[in-house]
């Protein structure tokens, strides 16, 4: 991932709660939001960032830790390949030394495989948290929404019935007038 990519979601963060010092307007006049609310927000969005930070710190410790290992099994391939140089023009090579290398080898590329797996699964859980908050999200308009249709359907029944008691009293008054 990258750094500026990372700096960028912090400060979408914070703008995304610059309002921190709400103002609402009641009846024509402005009113700031109480101290205790802006303390409150205030923390929540110290919070958020700090949580965000300390996740880009975590995923950039672990690509320079993997960049690290890619760079260290270079040289051991380098190294494996003077060997086997040296040993093709007849040169001594002594046999433990082939093995040592082959293992750190093996070593490092069990690391990669393992920083690498790593990297996926954090991937993998902030793409699962952003769904569950996508999720989470649709589903409370999703109740809105309902509750907005139940309070509609209310009303318009509570209208009917109005109507058709508007209806009978006006039949029953005619019904008096006759």
């Amino acid at each position: 991932m990258d750094t500026r990519t990372n700096f960028r979601n912090i400060r979408l963060l914070f703008l995304e709660h610059y309002a921190i010092i709400k103002i609402y307007r009641l009846e024509g006049e402005y009113y700031m939001a109480s101290w205790e609310t802006i303390k409150s927000q205030i923390g929540k969005v110290t919070n958020k960032v700090v949580a965000k930070t300390g996740e880009v710190a975590d995923t950039a410790s672990k690509h320079v830790k993997l960049k690290t290992i890619e760079g260290n099994l270079s040289e051991k391939y380098e190294l494996l390949g003077r060997l086997a140089y040296k040993h093709i023009r007849g040169g001594e090579v002594s046999e433990e030394k082939v093995e040592a290398v082959t293992a750190e080898i093996a070593e490092l590329i069990a690391q990669k495989k393992q920083i690498k797996a790593e990297i996926e699964a954090d991937k993998e859980r902030r793409a699962a948290e952003k769904q569950a908050k996508k999720d989470a999200k649709a589903a409370e308009e999703a109740e809105e929404a309902a509750l907005e249709d139940l309070e509609n359907v209310a009303t318009e029944e509570a209208a009917e019935e109005a109507a058709e008691e508007a209806a009978e009293e006006a039949a029953a008054e005619e019904a008096q007038a006759e």
